[in-house]
């Protein structure tokens, strides 16, 4: 037997048409000693070879997954510059709607989920009073008005924008507004009405006296 450390990796066999002496036998059981060292060696070398090649293998595999990991982040940290990047420009562009523009935010029952400062005031009221009211108790409409209101809600909330002019007098002031309302979808589903108003006070003003004039010279 090839046997080291009562490990046997083979069997060498020898035929003699002669007995063999005890120092021949003694000397058989050496070389197979070496043999089977020699075989061993080759195995641990062998299998040294294979995991070095699959840990070179599998360190190519990790460098590379580490360089794609990196690029990824490298695109995802772009992504999220250029994505805070357009909030920023998008917040400014809303501030600035917001200070020029009258705008509400109206829930599809009616009920007021935000508004601003300008839109409210033009209203006769204020912000924290009208916030989570009801939007046509502030519009102080008589029924005409009231049933245009009602026929333009309608169509609003079946998905379709509308828009309408309106004129309000409180307090010994009159004010006229051009209103458009949008309604915002998800999916199918209505979530909200954006009212966005102009104040055209000035132009209808401007319109009486046209046809102030006109009528004067007419007269003439």
């Amino acid at each position: 037997p090839l046997n080291l450390n009562d490990y046997i990796y083979g069997v060498l066999e020898l035929a003699s048409d002669k007995e063999f002496e005890p120092y021949q036998v003694e000397f058989v059981e050496k070389v197979g000693e070496s043999i089977a060292s020699t075989i061993a060696s080759v195995k641990v070398n062998t299998r040294t070879a294979q995991l070095l090649s699959q840990s070179e293998k599998l360190a190519d595999e990790l460098s590379q997954q580490e360089e794609e990991m990196r690029q990824n982040l490298e695109e995802m940290q772009a992504t999220q510059e250029e994505a805070a990047k357009r909030e920023m420009e998008l917040k400014g562009i809303l501030n600035i709607i917001q200070k020029v523009t009258l705008v509400a935010e109206i829930d599809p029952e009616g009920i007021i989920t935000d508004i601003n400062d300008a839109l409210a005031q033009a209203y006769g009221s204020n912000r924290e009073l009208m916030i989570g009211k009801s939007f046509p108790e502030f519009l102080l409409m008589d029924f005409k008005a009231r049933v245009e209101f009602d026929k333009t809600w309608d169509a609003v909330i079946q998905g379709t924008q509308q828009k309408l002019t309106r004129h309000l007098s409180f307090h010994n002031r009159e004010i006229w507004l051009e209103e458009t309302y949008n309604p915002v979808l998800d999916d199918t589903d209505i979530t909200k009405i954006v009212l966005i108003a102009i104040d055209i006070t000035s132009l209808k003003h401007i319109d009486k006296q046209i046809s102030i004039l006109e009528n004067e010279i007419h007269q003439y």
